[in-house]
């Protein structure tokens, strides 16, 4: 079985030991760059480049398609924490009748002076923020408890992995959601991961 078959079926793909993000790349050829990035915590207080909780999420998930592919190589981890947060296939874990619900309210985000429209659930594309208190004043009663259910639901199914130097984690970004948990530094271990998203 080969990595996108078993990205349809599991969501994502833990790989040890692979060398460099190049290899890790790899393993998805004939697919476009969407996005580069080296991610190193130095204390910056932005919600991505901070050491709190970062729960399961989708990456760039304003777009009208977000990129199909996250793909993480691990550098060096955390001295302590920072585990990467997974759930597989959300479309099969939570009931289609909260999926029917999120999928009639429009949620507005801004993003570099510009402003965006999105779905939590359309045309089969999950689309999570990293911050879930943004869809509190979203909609109807009747679509925020549909959320808070989705958010119950999403808790019930979450994978903790440990990245060690050398892994490298691919998650479909379509269908899975991707988070960590609270880490800490030292002088002598930083967290330092290598991030690609690629497009379908």
């Amino acid at each position: 079985m080969n990595i996108k078959e078993r990205l349809a079926i599991e969501g994502w793909v833990h790989l040890q030991d692979v060398g460099d993000i190049s290899t890790l790349r790899s393993y998805l050829p004939h697919h476009k760059v969407f996005s580069t990035k080296t991610i190193k915590f130095q204390g910056a207080r932005t919600v991505e480049h901070s050491n709190t909780l970062v729960p399961p999420h989708t990456d760039v998930f304003w777009v009208p398609v977000p990129p199909r592919y996250l793909v993480l190589f691990c550098e060096s981890p955390a001295s302590v924490g920072g585990e990467s947060l997974l759930i597989s296939n959300v479309n099969r874990c939570v009931s289609p009748d909260i999926l029917e619900i999120l999928k009639t309210q429009s949620i507005a985000h801004e993003k570099n002076g510009r402003r965006y429209t999105y779905k939590i659930y359309a045309n089969d594309i999950i689309r999570v923020p990293h911050n879930y208190r943004s869809i509190e004043k979203a909609g109807s009663q009747y679509f925020l408890d549909a959320w808070a259910a989705f958010v119950d639901e999403l808790r019930k199914n979450v994978f903790k992995v440990k990245l060690e130097a050398g892994d490298g984690l691919i998650v479909d970004n379509h269908s899975s959601l991707h988070g960590r948990l609270r880490f800490d530094n030292t002088r002598n271990q930083t967290r330092i991961l290598h991030k690609v998203l690629i497009n379908e």
